[in-house]
């Protein structure tokens, strides 16, 4: 059952959202008084380690990690210990949905990318072609 409703190969690439999610929502449970200004230190800093280790590329998947969130939140409580389970405070996965861009919103920034950097090619090509001179 677990590996029927893991996610983990569709939505890695949404670790970026999630822990930008989780920031934003650590900072609120402070606000809140549900954490302590240090607590709240200390998770924002754990997820700074995790979007790190996502970024370099080293971020260790575990055969248990069912989607993005659970990813992450492993890793942090790895990093930092039983204060990353206050980050769940009140929290739901109906919570994290609005978090994540819907998937044509992810091939659009990719096709835009790609739009600017064939733009940036082809100025490329008409700059030389400009100042080339003839044979």
């Amino acid at each position: 059952m677990e590996k029927f409703n893991a996610s983990i190969a569709y939505d890695r690439h949404l670790w970026e959202v999630d822990v930008q999610g989780s920031k934003a929502y650590s900072r609120g449970l402070e606000k809140a008084g549900l954490l302590t200004k240090a607590e709240m230190d200390q998770i924002l800093h754990g997820l700074d380690k995790v979007a790190e280790e996502w970024a370099q590329g080293t971020f260790k998947l575990s055969p248990n990690d069912e989607d993005i969130h659970t990813a992450n939140e492993r890793r942090l409580k790895e990093l930092i210990g039983e204060t990353a389970g206050k980050l769940h405070t009140g929290r739901s996965r109906n919570d994290q949905v609005p978090l994540a861009p819907p998937p044509h919103c992810s091939m659009l920034s990719q096709t835009w990318g790609a739009q600017g950097a064939l733009r940036a090619l082809q100025r490329s090509w008409l700059l030389r072609e400009a100042t080339r001179r003839p044979p």
